[in-house]
């Protein structure tokens, strides 16, 4: 036993990796048997007609003609019966033309679904194309003292006739076509990320437990990357918040460099926020879809190694909407998708480059971060590594590099203001300066971060050094002022137009969520409804202040729980994909060991000065939603908790102790817990979307 005991106590380390191991796989192997292997029978399907307002009492053989151009795995019925049901019904699938069996079927009655499709798999999948006419039969054989079942059918609706017996009827059977089924698929698919995210977790445990622990900000850096790559992998491109519109901008810019590039191409020039540019090929209905499915992995899957015979500069024209008319956050998304023109990829292969070059550029911004700050490393590691931040850091939307930028440029002024150097390097004067007009011109609630810089002592910038912090600041708002971003979201905010609110209905549907609305009031130009132009303008806030607080009441009452649970990543995708509670509250956990895990020296005006500039930033967000809300709506439109993320890290090193709560040895083991937690995120996600 002492040997054992010396034995396990010499090799803890890797014992204690494969216990962890060991732990992750029999948790992979218990969900696959509950929730995955019972779903491999899940399947697609299309309503050839799905008119029944009329049934037949399924007393003889029921012959329906059809035409379909789609695969066949199985045929639906609407059927049910008055009382307990019980024998066998038979299906036969011919080609009507030749008279050929293509294809049967035996079910039992007891198991109809009333007032649903009952479905009868075909034992043998008939491939697209294989008749030009089909012909099924169905055929109800009964036990004694069973009840007859009926089948619906509707006047039209089919391309074919249809009789009971010898009898012809008018009209055509209610009849359901189940395409293809996943099989196999989901099995292969969530093994393939269970192992990866497995192996990803055993690695960081191997670096973290290591003799000689790695960086922190090279784990930061690495960990992005894996994370962001599993999460391209559950939640494929039109999946984040607005991110169809992010992708027409990015294609729409790589289409003017594009034909700009081509000798022979017609140059597009600029390109209205209205009007989308990208090839032919450019199209996939299943893929543009917001509402991930299995299916969808699939088509991803199936899609990767596509190419494109679209010669390069040759872009069609779409009536799409684009996210902002400002290019800037675009081009290295554009960038790689022109990489995906050039080297005539297909749809689905150039759109994973365009993930993939947003989450690059956001994780080397990420780490210099976490390197750069002389204090709450943890907290920028921390805030990096929430499901919502990863999401939006693998996704053509701009808030991929958004928060890049943010954050590196907050890490930069407290390097700047509390580092060890006594004076700031030029290349960092160079990038105070440059930051924050990248990131206030694209979204104005992040215009004040820029006053950051005045937290520099003017002795470490040199000579001048409070004209130096003066003209970072003049540079920022220039730079928002001249964005024609901004010269939309200022517009109509003074609007004191109400003439036509008495003509404004009260019970009108939410209207579709645009990118113009993404909390900022940047309208969309062009596809606003009449009803919509009658919002909260300061004009109309100040004559009706009893309905303006009325409207925030209400808000906090029914949207606290989203706003909570969208800036950690409680909801996913386009917030439909919502985890459970208890995942929302262990990111919150880690949040908060995060804040604990180290003293602040950030003297008490410090911590004043940014918690303003934190609480302004959170004004202009709850402001810019606000003046995009329109006067009908009950709750404030737009607004999402994600929109915090960007000032989040200055916001929680604001509050941070003074001193130190928790052993500086516990970092790695709060990088651990990230990895354990955002895996077991990912694991909540695929059931999500297997449960769809």
């Amino acid at each position: 036993m002492n040997r054992v005991l010396s034995v396990c106590k010499r090799y803890r380390r890797p014992l204690g990796i494969a216990c962890l191991a060991l732990v992750c796989l029999g948790v992979l192997a218990c969900v696959w048997l509950a929730a995955v292997l019972p779903a491999e029978s899940k399947s697609q399907s299309m309503k050839l007609n799905d008119q029944y307002d009329q049934t037949l009492v399924l007393t003889e053989p029921l012959t329906q003609t059809f035409v379909s151009d789609q695969p066949l795995v199985g045929l639906g019925f609407q059927m049910r019966a008055e009382g307990a049901c019980a024998g066998n019904l038979y299906l036969q699938l011919y080609d009507d033309v030749t008279g050929e069996l293509l294809s049967s079927s035996t079910g039992d009655l007891a198991y109809l679904v009333p007032d649903s499709y009952t479905v009868l798999g075909l034992d043998t999948p008939v491939e697209a194309g294989t008749a030009e006419r089909y012909r099924l039969v169905l055929t109800a054989e009964y036990a004694d003292g069973s009840a007859q079942a009926t089948v619906g059918y509707g006047p039209d609706g089919l391309d074919g006739t249809l009789y009971l017996g010898d009898t012809p009827v008018s009209g055509s059977l209610a009849l359901l076509a189940v395409t293809e089924q996943i099989g196999g698929f989901v099995s292969a698919y969530y093994w393939a990320f269970g192992l990866l995210a497995t192996l990803l977790v055993c690695l960081c445990a191997v670096v973290v437990t290591g003799s000689r622990p790695c960086p922190l900000h090279r784990l930061c850096f690495g960990l992005v990357l894996a994370l962001g790559l599993l999460f391209t992998m559950l939640l494929p491109p039109y999946a984040a918040p607005d991110e169809q519109y992010h992708i027409n901008q990015a294609f729409s810019l790589a289409s003017r460099i594009a034909t700009h590039l081509a000798p022979d191409a017609h140059a597009i020039g600029g390109v209205p926020i209205q009007e989308t540019f990208r090839r032919a090929t450019d199209q996939d209905p299943l893929l543009q879809n917001a509402n991930t499915t299995v299916f969808t992995w699939r088509q991803y899957l199936r899609q990767l190694d596509s190419t494109s015979d679209v010669p390069l500069g040759q872009i069609t024209f779409y009536n799409e909407l684009q996210a902002t008319p400002d290019n800037a956050l675009y081009v290295c998304s554009a960038l790689a998708v022109l990489l995906g023109y050039i080297l005539h990829l297909g749809f689905a292969p150039t759109l994973l480059l365009g993930r993939l070059a947003n989450l690059l550029v956001f994780a080397l911004l990420a780490a210099w971060a976490v390197k750069r700050a002389p204090f709450g490393k943890r907290v920028f590691l921390a805030v990096t590594l929430l499901p919502m931040t990863l999401h939006m850091a693998a996704s053509f939307s701009r808030d991929s590099l958004l928060l890049g930028l943010v954050f590196a440029f907050t890490a930069l002024v407290l390097d700047a203001a509390w580092g060890p150097a006594e004076r700031v390097r030029p290349v960092c004067l160079v990038a105070l300066a440059v930051l924050p007009m990248l990131f206030a011109p694209s979204k104005m609630v992040y215009l004040p971060l820029s006053a950051l810089v005045l937290l520099i002592p003017a002795a470490r910038i040199g000579r001048r050094g409070n004209w130096f912090k003066g003209a970072v600041l003049a540079l920022a708002v220039l730079a928002f002022c001249l964005s024609p971003t901004n010269r939309l979201t200022l517009k109509g905010v003074w609007t004191t137009d109400t003439s036509s609110i008495s003509s404004v209905e009260t019970e009108i549907p939410e209207p579709g969520t645009e990118e113009g609305a993404e909390g900022e009031g940047e309208p969309v130009q062009g596809l606003v409804a009449e009803q919509d132009k009658v919002t909260y303008s300061v004009g109309y806030m100040l004559q009706h202040p009893g309905t303006t607080l009325k409207l925030f009441i209400n808000t906090l009452l029914e949207n606290t729980d989203h706003y909570i649970r969208s800036l950690v990543g409680g909801s996913l995708s386009y917030y439909t994909l919502d985890l459970a509670w208890g995942w929302v509250l262990v990111l919150y956990g880690l949040l908060a060991a995060a804040l604990l895990g180290g003293g602040s020296p950030m003297p008490a005006g410090a911590r004043l000065w940014t918690g303003l500039l934190c609480l302004a930033c959170l004004g202009l967000t709850v402001g810019g939603c606000l003046v995009w809300t329109p006067i009908y709506y009950t709750t404030l439109y737009g607004l999402q908790g994600r929109y915090l993320l960007c000032f989040l890290p200055a916001a929680l090193l604001a509050l941070r102790p003074a001193k130190t709560l928790l052993t500086a040895g516990s970092t790695h083991g709060l990088v651990l817990a990230l990895a354990l937690t955002d895996a077991g995120v990912l694991l909540n996600v695929f059931l999500a979307v297997l449960a769809r």
